[in-house]
């Protein structure tokens, strides 16, 4: 099966899409498809050093890039329009990912004109919050382009149950397909994280791990102010803020810790991956999400994957899953008194120890890469079965 993806970006700086994207086509390569990725040069305020149409292949994947062009935000590219125009034919499916940027446009209509089924993963953009977060700009480019391009997607694959309720009350909700994110489940560890007690702070310090994009839907205010009341409790306790955003608000998050006098117990990491990421969750004892909205929670599915209990918001796509798993404890948003509380639960380290546990084995069942993948082509052959049958 030859399958097309078509994102925006794939730079890891422009949030969570990119790394589950990564992981899908490469648990689909596995799993015997030809893979190419078509993306933007985008990477954050700058651009990925390739040139327009250039090629680069990893890990049997095929990635062509294209350079944008003014308005950078929304991802314009006219080469990447015209490649899609002379090349979709020779796929068997497209997959595009996000909405409210240019490059899911010439994909569809360019599937659509050659009879090549497609699959649009809104990637949480659907949701409530994110349709009113400037919703002055969202609100008529989503009645003017977003809808026409809806009409002509053949299934929407949302990630969980909640991100599918975004689309109730919409002609497009029976096109919803729930899969989960995969993530990649390894139990092999490089030499220097082979013991997570070691990477520890062992003086009764208690260590938080916030890995997210630096953004107003994170809650980030909300976790520092609760850090602030956890101090003045008497807890010894410290968080790293992993992840970056714009400079004007990871400047007003910085403000923050200032004013409330605990910039000496919070660490901004800035953004991390691989070892160092890893790391991140191995030496923190509780990993915490006060999200206003997420569609999946993929940092989520990587904490428990590791052992670690996690602290989300029931608007976190996976928060019945982990609530039902025993993983982690689910409160509201907005909710200083929840996640004080919260913190305070988990600051028994056996208790810890239980939820840690349960989410590893529900993540390793659940979220694995090969599982997803299965279920991703499984869709793709039916649409394609349809597309023939028709």
């Amino acid at each position: 099966m030859r399958v097309l993806h078509v994102i925006p970006t794939l730079s890891p700086l422009d949030g969570g899409t990119t790394v589950s994207v990564l992981d899908m086509a490469r648990g689909q390569e596995r799993l015997g498809a030809e893979v190419t990725i078509v993306t933007t040069t985008g990477h954050g305020k700058g651009d990925f050093d390739r040139s327009d149409g250039e090629v680069v292949e990893s890990e049997g994947i095929r990635t062509i890039y294209f350079h944008r062009r003014w308005p950078r935000s929304w991802k314009y590219s006219p080469s990447m329009a015209r490649w899609l125009r002379a090349s979709v034919h020779r796929f068997d499916v497209l997959h595009t990912h996000s909405l409210f940027c240019y490059p899911e446009i010439p994909a569809v209509l360019s599937a659509n004109a050659e009879g090549v089924p497609v699959v649009l993963s809104p990637a949480g953009m659907h949701d409530a919050w994110s349709l009113s977060h400037r919703g002055w700009k969202k609100w008529p480019y989503y009645q003017l382009v977003e809808r026409k391009t809806l009409n002509k997607v053949d299934a929407l694959h949302v990630t969980a149950e909640s991100e599918k309720a975004g689309f109730a009350d919409t002609p497009y909700y029976e096109k919803c397909v729930v899969i989960p994110l995969g993530i990649q489940i390894d139990s092999s560890e490089p030499d220097d994280l082979h013991d997570a007690d070691n990477l520890k702070q062992n003086d009764g310090r208690l260590n938080l791990l916030f890995l997210a994009r630096i953004h107003p839907k994170k809650g980030l205010p909300i976790l520092l102010r609760s850090l602030n009341r956890l101090v003045a409790s008497g807890m010894e306790i410290h968080l790293t803020i992993a992840g970056e955003g714009e400079e004007g608000y990871v400047a007003e998050m910085r403000a923050l810790c200032k004013e409330l006098a605990i910039e000496h117990r919070v660490r901004f990491a800035g953004f991390l991956e691989g070892d160092a990421k890893r790391r991140a969750f191995l030496s923190s004892d509780i990993y915490v999400l006060p999200s206003y909205q997420e569609n999946f929670g993929i940092s989520v599915a990587e904490a428990m994957s590791l052992g670690l209990p996690v602290v989300i918001t029931d608007q976190v796509g996976i928060s019945d899953e982990v609530a039902r798993a025993g993983a982690g404890v689910v409160i509201p948003p907005d909710s200083e008194d929840a996640l004080v509380e919260a913190v305070g639960r988990l600051s028994d380290k056996e208790y810890r120890k239980q939820l840690g546990q349960a989410g590893k084995s529900f993540a390793a069942s659940r979220y694995s890469n090969a599982a997803q993948a299965g279920k991703i082509l499984d869709l793709y052959r039916r649409l394609i079965n349809d597309k023939a049958t028709g």
